[in-house]
């Protein structure tokens, strides 16, 4: 707990880094119908080694998340040396890794290597969009992706169970090919898969990308959820929940709040080391992103702040503000709110209001 207390400053100063999303490769072996990524995909970008990774660690004082995205990290073979140097030479409180579940063999192997060896927490994500596997192997294009993943997951639950700083987790989009069966896959998940940890968000919108959605379902859903299955402790639970809502809210009347801090306490690389604000007007958005390009990492020695803080990188968060940039990306959204001091003080309120409710229920005979 002390040690979380490093990730706090940013959070309230705006001065430094504090989140990462670092896209390993562009390389995947689906096409899965929501992609954001779709058309990044399979262009074979040179990629940044594990050895640049840890040279990047030497002006990096502390990072409270780093995503570890693609592409399926898994098509790299070294993705557990790289989740590893993340995690201790970065100091990254949690990192989180997707994966589609179709590389089998490489689970077990992966996280006995980084259980033995990581400081810090991973989270690894298990993507699915529906229990039906037919309706999954439609929405991936892939024929067996569901039976991959069935098998995948289960191996990764018992072999997890080993290393408690591992999580285990489905993750999925509420989007307009589940929406209406999205409280079965919650079912799905928790009673017969036995997965405690489930994350889900509304589908991102991208290029010409922006699905109908049924934005009381999806509220409808995450109350079921938290109120039937979660497990976290009352303030992450809190957060999530208020999260969720923020977003839900955004989809419904979509307009400007604050000033993103997306470039200046978050950014996105590319495989090949390229630095932007955000996926929504960065990588992997080929059409506008050379106008967000902050800068490579290797011309600026590794050193991720330098960049940050160059005359190029404060130029694009300058703009972001000028021109009241807004999107309805979750993780730039969670950013955005933890940084309000409004935003803590009503997960903290609803966080003590969960656990005096779990008192009363606990007290009765």
């Amino acid at each position: 707990m002390i040690g979380n207390l490093r990730h706090v400053p940013p959070l309230l100063f705006h001065h430094r880094l504090t989140e990462v999303t670092y896209f390993v490769t562009d390389i995947c072996n689906m096409k899965c119908r929501h992609c954001f990524v779709h058309d990044a995909l399979n262009n074979r970008r040179e990629r940044l080694s594990v050895e640049e990774i840890e040279r990047m660690a030497t002006f990096i004082p502390a990072m409270q998340r780093v995503h570890l995205g693609g592409g399926e990290p898994f098509t790299r073979h070294d993705i557990a040396d790289l989740a590893v140097t993340v995690s201790n030479k970065w100091r990254a409180g949690v990192v989180c890794i997707p994966t589609n579940g179709w590389f089998t063999d490489r689970y077990a192997p992966f996280i006995r290597h980084v259980g033995e060896r990581i400081c810090g927490n991973l989270r690894l994500h298990f993507s699915i969009n529906s229990s039906d596997p037919k309706e999954m192997d439609d929405f991936t294009q892939l024929k067996g992706s569901f039976a991959r993943w069935r098998t995948s997951i289960d191996q990764a639950l018992e072999m997890s169970a080993s290393y408690p700083q591992i999580t285990v987790v489905a993750l999925a989009t509420y989007n307009e090919h589940n929406q209406h069966r999205f409280i079965d896959l919650i079912d799905f998940l928790h009673d017969q898969v036995g997965v405690e940890d489930f994350s889900f968000q509304l589908v991102r919108t991208h290029g010409g990308y922006a699905p109908p959605l049924d934005i009381d379902g999806f509220r409808a859903a995450s109350d079921y959820y938290f109120r039937k299955f979660d497990r976290h402790n009352r303030v992450l639970a809190a957060f999530r929940q208020a999260t969720r809502a923020a977003n839900a809210d955004y989809f419904e009347q979509p307009e400007f709040q604050k000033a993103c801090t997306s470039g200046k306490l978050r950014v996105v690389m590319s495989p090949d080391g390229n630095v932007y604000p955000c996926e929504k007007i960065g990588y992997p958005n080929l059409k506008d992103m050379h106008r967000t390009l902050m800068g490579n990492i290797r011309d600026f020695g590794y050193d991720l702040n330098a960049l940050v803080k160059s005359a190029t990188g404060r130029a694009v968060h300058r703009q972001i503000c000028v021109d009241k940039c807004h999107c309805d990306h979750n993780i730039d959204q969670s950013l955005r709110l933890l940084s309000s001091p409004n935003f803590r003080n009503a997960v903290l309120k609803s966080a003590v209001g969960m656990e005096m409710r779990d008192r009363e229920r606990n007290a009765q005979p």
